[in-house]
């Protein structure tokens, strides 16, 4: 027998041990929580690209590999603190008219404090520090953005001014004026920072240079591979703007939120060169939606194509600016609901882009219908609420439309959405309970969202209540409702709290948190019993519990890693449920056996049966009639989704089948690998199937001598991006300049461009 063979037979016989070993220990009831280092006073945690998990601390930052092990521990200078920052949040209650524009069912989006603004790539942390002494003013927050590199040095710092939020004493969440937050965020690609402040977006290297700056942008802008920004001017809101365009104000008309400048989204969209030269304008019908959900850009990027949200549906565009379609969607019903205050209302709604799942594998795209006045991402309605979900094609057409009615809707993934239930076990927030061991429970339902049917529900246990004394540490953790450590006559009524507050997917698996409480009221410290459950659970996709651990009542900030390691933050510690170092290793050599035996077997095999896969002889046919053809252009051509189309071009090209070519210095282009396009024919082909380049070489050998102000007036195009492609077209030999300032094709490429312009 061959060494090899025996060396691979002994690798085989080690990974199934350890297989075994990290299934033990992820399923197993004694995999218990362990407290990561010595964190204390923990604000936020936030999962990095590359696995590292930060941790934000009051004064400092830190970084921990998957193993919990510390990486680096930043020290906020002195004078400084990170700045957070918003996060809209719905509510059920409504507002009143307020100054010139607010009226009744508008203002139904509150501002308040959310995640911090950071974002890793490549190792770095981008952070935005405020000022920390700075709070309530009306003043432009004039904070700076630092860059903490993988050793935790700070490498640079950019000062940076944001538009500055303050919950005011009014906020019925905050008595006391809390700390200013910001609207900025930060976002790194294509070796390049992109920070959107103020309604500002400015594209910084990776030293800390401003390169350049867009001014009145709406919303942050989207980045596509190549680094193109695409993003929305703003404009001051008006009456006639149909969507919450003002931070939530009280029944008195009194605002929780003060900000000094809130702009809304115009009704055009801009596409900037990676070098800051605007590339093209486009109106896509009508004014764009301003959307809710986390890190939203505007318009949105999916796939090689942007999203525009309007009012009545959404528009989709092709990187160039061309419309491809739009979906107007047909009006529904008013709704009617109870509001908390037992009053009957009716509101209208709104088409927005589905928060917790925008796109799906598939690339369909997934709207929403929800109230103006009762968004149902809420915690504290009587009702169940009503949510209608329309799924359109990757092509813009409708295919469902449903109904369905839950507490509250927490996330989806791949076409399947999640929601809990009081409803179903006679249950309300803040309700009142029989007895202190009597605690509520809640449904966790995942529903198709194609046709709303339930694939699985799971009622949490409320067995095995912890019985504990309330005192003033332990209030916060308990009672959400604020303790009062009077004297008054305590246990006059038990005030009933179950929620799941938190649901996540993450490494396959779905993960719930669960608590609930039950307490005397009012509180009185140190004789006010509390009875409680607390939770983290995890489902697969079929419902099947895999897991659950007991744990402490104030969990937030659930953050799972790529190992299946769950992180979490509670008594502002960070704790942690994982697989630990073995379960590390083995989830390792799991790797290599993936890599080992079923990757490079696949590719194997997919070498040796080339024309038995459909989709791999679509790709090849469409780049043997489209010789030159992108990535995203094979996608739009053939309908295949992009992660498979990478698949089949990855094995035709280790199969020498085709050539991927970058030769123009913008795109990855495919060609036959048949010997019948050379360097120059790529050349020519790259520069045809760019839309200004192409158009210009098209009108420069169809009308030979014509200038740049030509040029422009036929293309109607501004005469400085001629001027630009005309300098690329002659930079890279395709074209002549005459005597009299005309251009003309060169000689040995005629052929060759009509060749071109002949294919495409």
């Amino acid at each position: 027998m061959k060494k090899s063979m025996v060396f691979e037979g002994a690798i085989v016989t080690l990974l199934l041990l350890l297989t075994f070993l990290m299934l033990a220990m992820l399923f197993s009831p004694g995999n218990t929580e362990r407290q990561v280092g010595r964190l204390e006073n923990v604000r936020c945690i936030m999962p990095g690209t590359d696995g590292t998990l930060y941790v934000f601390m009051d004064g400092r930052i830190q970084a921990i590999d998957r193993a919990g092990n510390e990486l680096w521990d930043y020290r906020i200078p002195d004078g400084w603190s990170v700045c957070y920052g918003w996060s809209y949040q719905p509510d059920v209650m409504w507002s009143v008219a307020v100054g010139e524009y607010a009226s009744p069912a508008v203002c139904n989006v509150t501002a308040a404090a959310g995640d911090p603004i950071a974002f890793s790539d490549g190792g770095v942390l981008y952070v935005y520090l405020k000022p920390s002494g700075s709070r309530n003013s009306s003043e432009p927050i004039r904070g700076e953005l630092i860059a903490i590199s993988s050793d935790g040095r700070r490498q640079w710092a950019l000062p940076l001014d944001s538009l500055r939020a303050s919950l005011s004493e009014n906020a019925y969440r905050d008595r006391e004026k809390g700390p200013d937050f910001s609207d900025a965020r930060v976002y790194a690609a294509n070796g390049r920072v992109y920070v959107f402040h103020y309604y500002n977006e400015t594209v910084i290297d990776r030293e800390g240079r401003v390169l350049w700056s867009i001014a009145n942008v709406s919303d942050p802008a989207a980045i596509d591979e190549e680094g193109y920004v695409y993003c929305v001017p703003s404009r001051e809101p008006t009456p006639s703007y149909p969507q919450p365009f003002a931070p939530y104000v009280d029944r008195a008309g009194v605002p929780y939120v003060n900000m000094t400048d809130y702009r809304v989204p115009s009704a055009i969209i801009q596409a900037y060169y990676p070098n800051g030269s605007l590339y093209w304008t486009a109106y896509p019908g009508e004014l764009l939606y301003r959307q809710y959900c986390g890190r939203c850009t505007m318009p949105l990027y999916h796939n090689g194509t942007l999203y525009a949200p309007l009012s009545s549906g959404i528009a989709a565009l092709d990187r160039d600016g061309t419309i491809r379609w739009s979906a107007r969607l047909d009006s529904i019903p008013p709704f009617t609901y109870l509001t908390i205050f037992n009053e009957t209302r009716e509101s209208k709604g709104d088409f927005r882009i589905y928060g917790p799942m925008p796109f799906d594998s598939k690339g369909n795209v997934y709207m929403e219908y929800v109230s103006r006045d009762l968004i149902p991402y809420g915690n504290f309605t009587r009702q169940a609420n009503k949510l209608y979900l329309i799924t359109l094609s990757p092509e813009g057409r409708e295919v469902s439309r449903t109904c369905f009615f839950a507490d509250r809707y927490v996330c989806a993934c791949d076409g399947i959405g999640y929601a809990t239930n009081s409803s179903l076990n006679d249950h309300s927030p803040y309700s009142t309970a029989p007895s202190l061991t009597a605690l509520a429970s809640e449904t966790l339902m995942a529903f198709n969202i194609s046709d709303s049917s339930l694939l699985w529900d799971y009622t949490f246990p409320v067995d095995d209540p912890v019985l504990v004394t309330v005192n003033e540490s332990s209030a916060p953790e308990v009672c959400y409702i604020s303790a009062n450590g009077g004297d008054g006559k305590y246990g006059s009524v038990i005030i009933s709290d179950a929620s799941v507050p938190e649901v996540i997917n993450g490494n396959g698996m779905v993960y719930a948190y669960f608590r609930s409480v039950n307490y005397e009221s009012p509180v009185v410290f140190n004789k006010t019993r509390c009875a409680y459950v607390s939770g983290i659970y995890a489902f697969d996709r079929n419902g099947t519990l895999c897991w659950s651990r007991r744990i402490g009542p104030d969990v937030s900030h659930l953050s799972v890693a790529g190992n299946g390691t769950v992180y979490y933050v509670s008594g502002g510690r960070v704790l942690v449920i994982g697989m630990g170092a073995v379960a590390g290793f083995a989830f390792s050599a799991l790797v290599y056996l993936f890599l080992r035996f079923i990757c490079v077997g696949t590719v194997a095999r997919a070498k040796a049966r080339m024309s038995k896969n459909g989709n791999r002889d679509r790709i090849m046919d469409f780049i043997s009639r489209n010789p030159g053809s992108s990535l995203y252009e094979i996608v739009r051509g053939t309908g295949i989704n992009l992660g498979t189309a990478r698949y089949h071009l990855s094995i035709l090209g280790m199969s020498h089948k085709i050539v991927a070519s970058r030769i123009d210095g913008k795109y990855v282009r495919y060609f036959t690998n048949s010997d019948s396009y050379s360097e120059e024919a790529q050349l020519i082909f790259s520069l045809m199937r760019r839309k200004v380049t192409g158009g210009m070489l098209r009108l420069i050998l169809e009308k030979p001598g014509i200038s740049n102000a030509e040029a422009a007036r036929e293309l109607g195009i501004k005469e400085s991006v001629v001027c630009r492609c005309m300098k690329e077209l002659s930079d890279k030999g395709v074209i002549d300049k005459g005597p009299d300032g005309g251009y003309f094709v060169k000689e040995a490429k005629r052929e060759q461009v009509a060749a071109a312009m002949r294919r495409i």
